[in-house]
C-alpha cells in the first residue's frame, strides 16, 4: 500500500515535467519541416529578358572577345558610308606589339550592295622617346552614291547617283606631348575616278547635271595633300568612363596634279564633350564640326571632295549625302540617360548646312532634325547606336555599329 501511494504522486511530476519537453519538440520538428518545404518551393526571381541578356553579354565579356578578336583577327562592321547598306568583313589588328610600341591593322568589308574596301594601316610609336609615325592606305569602291545638285537649294526631284573609286596613301608623323594630346604633319596622294551609277533603274549624275553644275565631274585629277593637324582624346582606357573630351584640328593645301580642277586650301575642325553627371546615369552630348576650303580662283572645288552634309552622323533626319558644296558648319546637342549598365536612351537635335563661301557665312538656310536613339557599349569595347529621326524631308533610321 506505501509503495502504491509513493508511485502515484512520481508518476503525477514525471508527466508533468515530460509533456513541456515532449511539446517543445513536437513544434520544433513543426518548425524545421516547414522550413524545409519552404526551402524546396524557393525560386530565383526572374529579370527582364533584356536585363538577363544584357547581364550574360558583361558576365561574358563577349564585347571584348569580339573587339579583340582572336589571334588577332575580329570581325568589322560599317565603315562603307551612307546608302552603302550594312557592311561586314574582318579586320587583321595587333595594338600591342613590341611592348605596345607598334599597331598593325588590316581590314576587308563589302556589302550586299558591292560596296567595298580594303585598307591597311601602321602606327610606330615612342620614336625617341615620343615620336610616332603612322603610314595608311586604302582602296574603296561605291557603285552607287546619291546626289541631289549643289547647295541647300538642291532638290529631292533631282535624286542621281554616281560610282566613285578611291585611292589613298597618307603618311602622318608627330610628337605625343601627353597620353591624350599630340601634333603632327601630314603627307597624302589621293586619285578619284568618277562613272556612272551601278545600281539598276537609277539615273546617272552626268545625264542630269552639266559639268559646269557639278564642279569635276569628268575632269577627275589626282591630288597632292600636305598638311598639319592637333588631336585630342578622351581617357581610352578599359573600363574608363565614356565622359571626356575629343577633338581635332587640321590645316592642309591640296595640290592638283592634272588640267582642269584647282588646289585648294582646307580647314576642318571637330570637338565633342561628354558630360556626365547624376552618379554617371545621365550625360550631355555636345559636338560640332566645320569643313572649309578656299579655292584657288575657281568657284568650287570637286564635287567627290566637297564636304556632305545628311547621313548617321550629321543632321540625322535627312537622306545621306543629302548636302554638297565647299563648306560645311554641323552641330548636334545629345539628352542620354542609363537604362541598364552600358544601355543608354537618348534624345537629340541636329543643325548644320553647306555654303559656297567660307568667308560669307549666315545663319540662313539651316537645316534642322530631331529624334531618339539607343546607344549601347563604351569606346574601348564596342559600341553601336539605332537613331530614328525627323526633318522636313521626312523620317530616317539609322543603325551604326563600330568596333575601336
Amino acid at each position: 500500500m506505501l509503495r502504491a501511494a509513493l508511485a502515484i504522486p512520481s508518476l503525477i511530476l514525471f508527466t508533468a515535467w515530460s509533456a513541456p519537453a515532449q511539446t517543445a519538440d513536437t513544434t520544433a520538428a513543426e518548425i524545421d519541416r516547414l522550413r524545409k518545404q519552404k526551402l524546396q518551393n524557393l525560386r530565383p526571381e526572374t529579370l527582364p529578358w533584356l536585363h538577363r541578356t544584357i547581364l550574360y553579354v558583361r558576365q561574358n565579356r563577349i564585347p571584348e572577345k569580339i573587339t579583340y578578336g582572336y589571334k588577332g583577327f575580329r570581325p568589322r562592321f560599317g565603315t562603307l558610308g551612307p546608302g552603302s547598306g550594312f557592311g561586314t568583313g574582318v579586320e587583321y589588328f595587333r595594338p600591342n606589339l613590341s611592348d605596345e610600341r607598334y599597331t598593325v591593322r588590316s581590314s576587308v568589308t563589302a556589302s550586299l550592295l558591292e560596296f567595298f574596301m580594303v585598307d591597311a594601316e601602321f602606327e610606330a610609336r615612342r620614336i625617341a622617346g615620343k615620336g610616332f609615325a603612322n603610314v595608311l592606305a586604302f582602296h574603296r569602291f561605291s557603285p552607287s552614291i546619291d546626289f541631289y545638285g549643289r547647295g541647300v537649294s538642291s532638290s529631292l526631284a533631282n535624286r542621281t547617283a554616281y560610282s566613285l573609286e578611291e585611292n589613298n596613301i597618307q603618311l602622318s608623323a608627330g610628337v605625343q606631348l601627353t597620353p591624350r594630346f599630340r601634333v603632327g604633319g601630314l603627307g597624302r596622294y589621293f586619285t578619284a575616278n568618277v562613272g556612272s551609277t551601278r545600281q539598276a533603274g537609277r539615273t546617272s549624275t552626268e545625264r542630269l547635271f552639266q559639268g559646269s553644275a557639278v564642279p569635276g565631274l569628268g575632269t577627275e585629277a589626282p591630288y597632292v595633300e600636305s598638311g598639319a593637324f592637333v588631336e585630342l582624346t578622351p581617357d581610352q582606357q578599359l573600363g574608363a568612363a565614356p565622359g571626356g573630351t575629343r577633338a581635332h584640328f587640321r590645316f592642309s593645301r591640296f595640290f592638283a596634279r592634272g588640267t582642269g580642277v584647282p588646289d585648294f586650301t582646307r580647314l576642318e575642325a571637330f570637338a565633342e564633350r561628354n558630360q556626365l553627371f547624376l552618379n554617371q546615369q545621365r550625360a550631355v552630348v555636345v559636338r560640332a564640326r566645320i569643313a572649309l576650303n578656299n579655292p584657288d580662283g575657281q568657284d568650287s572645288i570637286p564635287f567627290y571632295l566637297q564636304p556632305q552634309l545628311g547621313g548617321p552622323d550629321d543632321i540625322r533626319g535627312f537622306a545621306g549625302r543629302r548636302f554638297y558644296d565647299n563648306n560645311l558648319a554641323a552641330a548636334t546637342a545629345e539628352y542620354q540617360w542609363q537604362i541598364f549598365s552600358g544601355v543608354w536612351l537618348a534624345a537629340f537635335m541636329d543643325v548644320g548646312k553647306v555654303f559656297p563661301h567660307w568667308d560669307r557665312w549666315s545663319v540662313r538656310n539651316i537645316q534642322t532634325s530631331y529624334g531618339f536613339g539607343l546607344r549601347f557599349g563604351t569606346s574601348g569595347v564596342g559600341a553601336g547606336r539605332f537613331d530614328f529621326a525627323f526633318s522636313r524631308e521626312g523620317s530616317r533610321f539609322w543603325a551604326v555599329f563600330a568596333t575601336f
